[in-house]
């Protein structure tokens, strides 16, 4: 089963979106596009941009949530912006433990992780348990709408 979900302005443009994918496996993804100062994406954590940042932040955070390793790719508008050892395969590796990034505080938790230099076209992150994939996301970037 899947469900397409999002908000738009009283003009009717779209804020975000996201389409979930529901399996018997703690599974969701989606592809947004992002709109500044409005969440990037409304996932497990949802994802803000900030001062060239991207910001996860969960209101209601347990230890589960955040020992599980973070992944988050990053696509460049040009290939050639990349490390040359990351040319190859077109993205950009900035996986994360949450406690070197963020801190959990009153039930909540918050993490940083600074955007390359590079002009960004699209984002991939998520988190990875024991069984796998937790859950994911893509934010494409060329369409940030002030």
């Amino acid at each position: 089963a899947a469900f397409r979900t999002g908000q738009q302005t009283s003009e009717g443009r779209a804020l975000w979106s996201a389409q979930v994918w529901m399996n018997p496996e703690p599974y969701q993804t989606a592809y947004v596009e992002a709109v500044e100062g409005e969440p990037l994406a409304r996932s497990t954590f949802n994802l803000y941009l900030q001062n060239g940042e991207l910001v996860y932040a969960k209101e209601q955070c347990e230890q589960d949530d955040l020992e599980h390793p973070f992944y988050l790719h990053i696509v460049p508008e040009s290939v050639a912006d990349l490390p040359e050892s990351r040319r190859r395969h077109g993205f950009d590796n900035l996986d994360f433990d949450f406690f070197l990034r963020g801190a959990l505080f009153d039930g909540k938790c918050a993490a940083r992780v600074p955007l390359p230099d590079y002009p960004v076209a699209s984002v991939r992150t998520g988190q990875f348990g024991p069984g796998g994939e937790l859950w994911s996301v893509d934010v494409g970037f060329p369409a940030v709408r002030r």
